[in-house]
């Protein structure tokens, strides 16, 4: 590396989210009306031009924070009040990152308190980290890498019923 070039780089591909999570953090404080892109760039480690790479306006960038923050929350809270004691299906599709800094094995632990029971388990996951799979394999659940194919889902689900003693 030479010596005009910055000690740390961020990937490209990682900035939509860092804006986002800087935009949750501003309309949090100060709301939407008063929120300034000038403010949620500067939070993010970017130029406000940098902003209208990935959102045309402020609403956009809105919508995304809501879409990405917001919702998997209210997803998960959902699914918490629709867990009832001794109505846990037979297998749960688990994904690792279920958004706005949720995971998905701890979300899982959760609802199996609620549940009282512990149904089967297919991991899913973009990630691929062999230590996730090491994970899955010691706590007895299917795993799968994404993007998933149908027929290996299909067997994964079957074969992981089967084991549990339940029909396909």
């Amino acid at each position: 590396m030479d010596a005009g070039s910055p000690k740390f780089r961020r990937r490209k591909a990682d900035r939509p989210a860092e804006i986002v999570a800087a935009a949750l953090e501003v309309f949090a404080e100060k709301g939407f009306a008063a929120a300034r892109l000038d403010e949620i760039a500067r939070r993010a480690g970017v130029s406000k031009g940098a902003v209208y790479l990935y959102f045309e306006t402020k609403e956009d960038v809105f919508r995304a924070v809501v879409a990405q923050a917001i919702a998997p929350n209210v997803a998960v809270v959902k699914a918490m009040a629709a867990a009832h004691p001794g109505q846990a299906p037979q297998l749960v599709l688990l994904d690792v990152h279920l958004g706005a800094g949720l995971h998905g094995p701890e979300v899982f632990a959760q609802l199996c308190q609620r549940w009282g029971q512990t149904p089967a388990v297919i991991l899913v996951t973009a990630e691929r980290d062999a230590t996730l799979r090491r994970q899955a394999a010691e706590r007895g659940w299917g795993f799968l890498a994404k993007p998933v194919r149908a027929p290996a889902l299909r067997a994964l689900v079957s074969q992981t019923l089967l084991r549990q003693g339940a029909s396909p």
